[in-house]
């Protein structure tokens, strides 16, 4: 998504989470009552998370209770914001109601690749945890995965939406790993963290040496990992005086897709 795209779909999500924000948490049904949108909690399998619905009249959003989709669950709300975004996206609404788009169940899952599904996740991140608030509550805190846990439970969202913003609005450079069975599934970084060329590669092995491969081979207790200090030199290949600077990193095992999220930054 280009920078341009990105600023427009956050201003749209900023402009729809003022005056819906209840002591730090958006009032996602709130927002669509003022729209009169009818939200339906239905039975409906594995089949999908959530959907937005054109039935030639009327726009309806679906969630499926059978995937723990509700209201007040961080799942539900991450999903409800996504359709909402679907909605509230322009190109997303009149494509739908045109037939432009064909209506498609939404799951809730990070490793989206499709331009509107990232446009829908993007926008519910933004909506849930606008810039401004998520970077003053982040504020003069260390970070870990402890400040992550603190930010899911002030926003009502999942530690994985938590950590996927922080990307974006966070208030330090971080770079997050995701791995299954040593294998790199996906990254991604802010735009501040240093350019370092990586000595991994997505569908490749964890880097030998770091706390990941250590980790992602004693997976009994599934407890995050304490602090530890790292070697820049083991994830990167560095060439300049940063390679000296202090490192950490930290890991944790995300029980629903079965992955380690390994964080990394420096001091």
């Amino acid at each position: 998504m280009n920078p341009h795209r990105k600023k427009k779909i956050s201003d749209l999500a900023d402009f729809m989470s003022w005056g819906f924000s209840r002591g730090g948490v958006t009032d996602l049904a709130g927002i669509a009552d003022d729209e009169s949108l009818p939200i339906h909690l239905d039975h409906y399998e594995d089949c999908f998370d959530g959907m937005l619905f054109h039935d030639g009249w009327d726009y309806h959003i679906h969630l499926n209770m059978d995937r723990g989709n509700t209201l007040t669950s961080k799942r539900g709300r991450f999903t409800l914001a996504h359709e909402l975004g679907h909605y509230f996206i322009e190109e997303h609404r009149i494509g739908l109601k045109y037939g432009l788009l064909t209506p498609h169940p939404s799951f809730n899952d990070y490793g989206h690749v499709e331009r509107i599904e990232l446009e829908a996740d993007y926008f519910a991140g933004c909506l849930l945890m606008p810039y401004n608030g998520y970077r003053t509550f982040c504020a003069k805190k260390p970070f870990s995965i402890d400040l992550l846990h603190e930010v899911s439970e002030h926003f009502q969202v999942s530690v994985m939406a938590c950590l996927l913003r922080f990307i974006e609005a966070g208030t330090r450079e971080i770079l997050v790993v995701v791995s299954q069975d040593k294998t790199v599934k996906r990254f991604s970084k802010s735009t501040d963290f240093p350019g370092f060329p990586f000595r991994f590669k997505l569908g490749g092995r964890l880097p030998l040496n770091t706390l990941a491969e250590t980790y992602s081979t004693n997976l009994r207790n599934l407890s995050n990992s304490e602090i530890e200090l790292s070697d820049p030199q083991a994830w990167f290949h560095v060439n300049d005086g940063r390679s000296y600077n202090t490192m950490y990193e930290q890991c944790y095992y995300a029980k629903t897709s079965r992955q380690v999220v390994t964080l990394i930054w420096f001091e």
